[in-house]
């Protein structure tokens, strides 16, 4: 059970670091689809490319680096943790943040869905 604890220490830190980015992530390519493709025509994997490349690109630019703590929790992964230090671990530390902004797209989606129905039924 200790080999765990550490294990689930760097993963739930992951969740929290990478919870901002992934909310930055969301919105940038929200506006993106919002300017560029205002009748909804373009295909759903474009948005999912400029995801991608907005998270890897953001952590790129500010170099996360979220995976390396996470492979250095790990024991039998520790001695991989030093090829993750630089740009391979801010690479999927950008489609780790890729991956959560699918989730705050759901649920701010769902969120303005939610209330552009409750102004509907106060409006009538």
């Amino acid at each position: 059970m200790d080999t765990f604890v550490p294990l689930i220490a760097a993963f739930t830190t992951f969740l929290v670091a990478v919870g901002p980015a992934a909310l930055a992530d969301t919105r940038v390519v929200d506006f993106l689809r919002t300017r560029f493709d205002k009748d909804g025509t373009k295909p759903k994997d474009l948005w999912l490319v400029a995801s991608g490349v907005v998270g890897v690109g953001m952590c790129l630019l500010f170099q996360l680096n979220f995976v390396g703590p996470i492979i250095s929790a790990v024991p039998s992964l520790a001695s991989q943790a030093p090829h993750l230090a630089g740009t391979w671990g801010q690479v999927l530390t950008g489609l780790g943040v890729m991956g959560a902004s699918g989730y705050w797209h759901e649920n701010l989606d769902q969120k303005s869905s939610a209330a552009k129905a409750s102004r509907s039924d106060a409006a009538h």
